[in-house]
């Protein structure tokens, strides 16, 4: 699947964002509508009760076939071979365009209920694991092709997120976080008053270790290491392994010569 293609298929019902959810008003099925479907056509609505309600929950072989089988309509775009577990949420599948051979496991949710129409972009043969959120929120999220999520990995776009090629997130990581500005306004509470947002960047061929948070803003170069555990809220330049927090440099990767040396660089202190 190209991540860079642009079309997108034209539905007028399609809501872009929480703020027009809200002035859109209405009954309370309607804001149900807004929220899960995306648009406020009956028929989407049945379709979506009938394919994601029920078909999400049909256990072992039957409900990955039915998933399989009836899923890929529901999505803005999407390539062969999807695959999804059972309990998986979808939130405005509308606004989604999911690669080839994508691998979603059981309980996670997939959310673009406030991103743009094809701003939830998912490439070619990504992995994400059992019990993970990936949420698009104001920004639009884009994992390239051969993405792999470790389990309970959250994913928050809030100001846009994108995951180049073959980078990977062990168990447990967040990305994404938010920063307010803790002493500006002690009148006012923090969630109503302007954060320091910025889309997070992380390079292709990186490794972010159990449990580490990048913040909003951050970018993180090519084939870095992040160490478990670690905050990342500054910039990581190419190659570089962070630890720590709030994590900093501990060396550049070098080539080793033989299995021998590259077992000692990861030994060092």
């Amino acid at each position: 699947m190209d991540p860079d293609r642009t079309d997108q298929r034209p539905d007028s019902a399609l809501l872009s964002s929480t703020l027009s959810t809200r002035l859109e008003g209405g009954s309370a099925i309607a804001t149900y509508q807004d929220m899960m479907v995306g648009s406020r056509s009956w028929l989407k609505l049945i379709q979506h009760e009938l394919v994601v309600g029920f078909g999400g929950a049909l256990p072992g072989a039957l409900g990955l076939a039915f998933r399989k089988l009836f899923w890929k309509r529901l999505f803005h775009a999407c390539g062969g071979n999807a695959v999804f577990g059972r309990g998986v949420v979808l939130r405005q599948p509308l606004k989604m365009r999911i690669g080839a051979r994508l691998l979603v496991d059981d309980d996670t949710l997939l959310d673009a209920k406030v991103a743009p129409v094809g701003g939830f972009v998912l490439g070619d043969d990504v992995l994400i694991s059992r019990g993970c959120t990936v949420v698009a929120a104001e920004g639009p999220l884009r994992l390239g092709n051969r993405v792999s999520i470790g389990n309970g990995c959250t994913i928050m776009a809030g100001s846009g997120v994108e995951i180049g090629d073959d980078t990977m997130l062990a168990a447990h990581c967040y990305i994404g976080g938010g920063t307010y500005l803790t002493d500006r306004r002690l009148d006012q509470p923090m969630r109503t008053q302007p954060g320091l947002a910025g889309r997070v960047v992380i390079g292709p061929d990186c490794w972010v270790g159990a449990g580490a948070i990048v913040l909003s803003g951050v970018t993180v170069g090519k084939g870095a290491v992040i160490g478990a555990g670690a905050l990342v809220a500054r910039d990581v330049p190419d190659y570089a392994i962070v630890t720590g927090v709030p994590a900093r440099l501990h060396r550049l990767r070098r080539p080793a010569e033989t299995p021998v040396e590259a077992l000692a660089a990861v030994a060092e202190p």
